[in-house]
């Protein structure tokens, strides 16, 4: 039996982040999210610091289960309620490639949470739960 190396549950999220690197801020692509940080992908430009803040919005989604068929299928992203989640993130991974052309188009890393707020977090676990 394999043990993973991950110590939190990870979910899918789709958005957009917002972060600064150096006196800018850009954009880049939420692909997956956990307690412990997130993986963010096609970013303007991959940050110069180790640690940089980051926005994002989160969603409130209802527990599924709960909710009877028709109900289920008229739920909007627009509809729900969502928060915006401030952080500072501290890289510790990035996914470049061996050449330094394909580090042009591939600007993707993973980020561990270096400050976030304590109900940040239980935000987090509700949408990763």
């Amino acid at each position: 039996m394999s043990l993973s190396r991950r110590s939190h549950l990870r979910a899918p999220m789709k958005g957009e982040l917002v972060y600064q690197s150096d006196e800018y801020c850009l954009k880049g692509k939420l692909s997956n999210i956990s307690e412990g940080g997130l993986l963010l992908k096609d970013l303007q430009a991959i940050p110069e610091e180790e640690v940089f803040m980051g926005y994002w919005k989160l969603l409130d989604y209802p527990v599924f289960r709960d909710l009877p068929h028709e109900q289920l299928m008229g739920i909007e992203n627009q509809n729900l309620n969502s928060h915006i989640i401030c952080a500072n993130l501290k890289m510790v991974r990035k996914f470049d490639q061996q050449s330094s052309l394909e580090t042009l188009f591939d600007k993707n890393i993973g980020c561990q949470f270096y400050e976030i707020t304590p109900l940040s977090i239980d935000r987090i676990k509700n949408y990763v739960s």
